[in-house]
């Protein structure tokens, strides 16, 4: 199940942090983070098991996909959203997030507003091909 996956994740983390925050004598939130980013590799020893086993297009294949990377994806937000883990700050984390959102709605804006008229102009002018 999902959740079993979750925790198994977890656990994973926790074996990782303690073991090399243990040997590099690391405070626990930075052996959490080396843990994270170790566990996070995981998902591409998955995908080529799975690819070897041609298991890749079976549905407990996507839906193992589909967890790791998701798990993936949370474990980078922690990792880039969260700059400081001895003294752990909201602002930060809001300013990162609002950025996201700007550089966001920025590249919607121009792509849906200036690069339609930019490749409209360069069809007219006839330095972009049409293909039938």
């Amino acid at each position: 199940t999902i959740a079993g996956t979750l925790l198994g994740h977890a656990l994973l983390v926790a074996a990782y942090a303690g073991v090399f925050g243990q040997a590099w004598q690391m405070n626990w939130q930075g052996a959490v983070v080396l843990g994270g980013a170790i566990a996070m590799s995981s998902t591409a020893i998955v995908v080529k098991l799975l690819y070897d086993k041609v298991e890749v297009d079976t549905i407990a294949g996507r839906l193992t996909i589909g967890v790791l990377v998701l798990q993936d994806v949370f474990a980078i937000l922690v990792l880039a959203f969260q700059p400081n883990f001895d003294d752990p700050q909201v602002l930060p984390v809001a300013k990162a997030l609002g950025a996201a959102a700007v550089l966001l709605a920025g590249g919607f804006i121009l792509s849906r507003f200036v690069l339609a008229r930019v490749f409209g102009w360069l069809l007219i002018v006839g330095l972009l091909p049409v293909y039938p």
